[in-house]
């Protein structure tokens, strides 16, 4: 009888094991490499615990909740995208990642990836729903709070075993909980919602209507004001011609006598949904979800009587800039909506030309314009037109390293930057043609891995390095301007090789370049690169968990690899 139970238990439990392991799979690799037994153990026992919790819910419908559980299992799947990409266990930035992405996005990163990823969710849905019918088909109430309970118990008994850690059983349960595989995720889900997606426009716009700048202008020429600010995209300092690389990147802007390129710029994060908000507000590194409290450029620009215009060739964002972009007079997005879109058949950031071109024409104050570029996000091939190319590249897909040709891969990286190049030469043109006070300034949201280091680094994502993290800053003015403006171009270059940070500058500088300061903000002239009381920046840089590092560290730990 004993052994008819014993066999009968094993019958049961060996497809319930195999579930679970599905379930862990994308992890499991980890453990196994980390030669971490006692965490793989721990997790194990903690997600058939899980399984078995909400058995009493379903025990008039089982078959109901089995299907849901192989829907379930399909889906973890996909956490195996960035080991199958970057070698990597999925993490908390990648979440952000993936709620801000759209379908553009996401197809030119998977690109013929997309084929076997959506055949192994089929494979894991019917090998699933296999095991599942070795389970029970119908049970009993008794039976269902039985496995209910028992599930139960068993988080809690895993609680006790690491209670000495912590003040109070609960923090050790949910300790538990929030570092095992796959329920982390939930609550990094549910943390970075309740902190930034949850906050929608009529919120910002609700806890800011009250928000001045109290901005002045300081003073005021017969001619129009022209400022525009371009925020490029996954744009690398040291794969531009003007900063030294040995390619012709940007042979145009080479010729342009009135650019300055500062030489030590960093970012404020590796991904542009940190990034750019702390470059168009005051948030900053430290506190750079502050921008969600707070108004910005544009804001700032309308406050002193410029007309205000946001051009993107990016799709909306969730937690970005998005909220900011509601400030300008004018708002125009890529594939955004009937009424406010910039609708074109390519990708290319000359589609941006043709509006940028008509504000200028057609709006008679002084102007501030955004234009928000794809610049060399990948997939790189999408970003030039054809026929553009400057380097021979291979129209061939992959992002993983492993199969990566590397020198095709900078050849299509550095055709980007040319184009680039390109692009802001014809911004230019139309702001010599325009007669005006005219200027610009170009940053980059942050850097790109391209196979620097040993490893499986490509694209870019939430944990810094200095590829990432050092970015191209130019400034260029009109003659009109320079003339008008003989302090600032000074100020400028004195200040152009000094340690930069985008996060603190670009705020203050813009708004200086329009002859606009905010008297109350003690901040305005340490970090103003127009001001001759600039103050060398620390280059702080947020990483993935929220602590800081800086720029100079970032370059030591590359020093450091070199060496080893």
């Amino acid at each position: 009888m004993d052994k008819l139970r014993l066999k009968s238990f094993f019958a049961l439990y060996i497809p319930f094991f195999l579930l679970s392991l599905i379930i862990i799979s994308p992890k499991l690799f980890f453990f196994l490499k980390d030669k971490d037994f006692a965490g793989l153990l721990i997790n194990l026992i903690l997600v058939q615990a899980l399984v078995l919790v909400p058995t009493v819910f379903f025990y008039l419908r089982v078959k109901v909740y089995y299907f849901l559980l192989a829907c379930f299992c399909s889906l973890m799947s996909l956490f195996f995208i960035p080991l199958m990409l970057l070698h990597k266990e999925i993490h908390r930035g990648m979440l952000g990642l993936i709620v801000n992405s759209n379908i553009r996005e996401a197809t030119e990163l998977l690109g013929w990836l997309i084929v076997p990823i959506l055949a192994m969710v089929i494979i894991v849905f019917f090998a699933s729903r296999y095991l599942m019918k070795k389970l029970p088909q119908n049970i009993t109430l008794k039976t269902a709070i039985a496995a209910s309970v028992s599930g139960l118990m068993l988080v809690l008994i895993l609680g006790f075993a690491n209670i000495r850690y912590y003040d109070s059983f609960y923090n050790a349960v949910s300790a538990n909980l929030k570092s095992s595989f796959p329920t982390r995720y939930y609550f990094d889900f549910l943390n970075d919602y309740r902190n930034t997606w949850k906050i929608s426009n009529e919120e910002y716009l609700r806890t800011t209507k009250d928000f001045k700048f109290g901005v002045i202008k300081t003073s005021s020429t017969n001619k129009r004001k022209i400022v525009v600010l371009v925020i490029g995209e996954s744009c690398r300092y040291d794969h531009w011609q003007i900063n030294g690389y040995s390619r012709q990147t940007s042979p145009l802007l080479a010729e342009e006598h009135n650019l300055l390129s500062f030489h030590n710029v960093a970012s404020g994060a590796s991904v542009t949904l940190r990034s750019v908000p702390m470059m168009i507000t005051r948030a900053g590194v430290e506190n750079w979800s502050d921008h969600f409290k707070q108004k910005g450029l544009l804001y700032a620009f309308r406050e002193a009587g410029y007309y205000t215009a946001w051009i993107s060739n990016q799709e909306k964002e969730i937690s970005t800039a998005n909220l900011h972009i509601a400030d300008a007079d004018t708002a125009l997005i890529k594939n955004y909506n009937d009424n406010n879109n910039l609708i074109a058949a390519n990708n290319y950031d000359e589609n941006l030309l043709l509006p940028f071109t008509r504000l200028i024409k057609e709006k008679s104050p002084d102007i501030f314009i955004v234009l928000h570029t794809l610049g060399s996000h990948w997939d790189y091939r999408f970003r030039v037109p054809e026929g553009k190319e400057k380097f021979p590249v291979k129209d061939f897909h992959i992002v993983s390293s492993s199969l990566a040709d590397k020198q095709n891969l900078i050849n299509q990286y550095d055709n980007t930057i040319a184009y680039t190049d390109e692009f802001l030469d014809r911004v230019i043109a139309v702001l010599k043609m325009s007669g005006d006070d005219a200027c610009l300034l170009f940053v980059s949201d942050h850097g790109e891995n391209l196979m620097d280091r040993e490893g499986s680094d490509l694209l870019h994502t939430f944990e810094p390095n200095f590829f990432l993290i050092k970015v191209p800053l130019f400034f260029w003015a009109s003659d009109n301007f320079s003339n008008s403006n003989p302090q600032v171009i000074s100020s400028l270059i004195k200040n152009q090789d000094k340690p930069v940070s985008s996060a603190e500058s670009i705020f203050y500088t813009t708004l200086h370049l329009g002859n606009i300061e905010i008297p109350s903000d003690l901040n305005f002239r340490k970090h103003d690169l127009c001001s001759p009381f600039f103050e060398e920046s620390k280059q702080k840089v947020l990483k993935e968990n929220g602590t800081i590092t800086t720029l100079p560290m970032l370059k030591a730990e590359m020093d450091k690899e070199k060496e080893d």
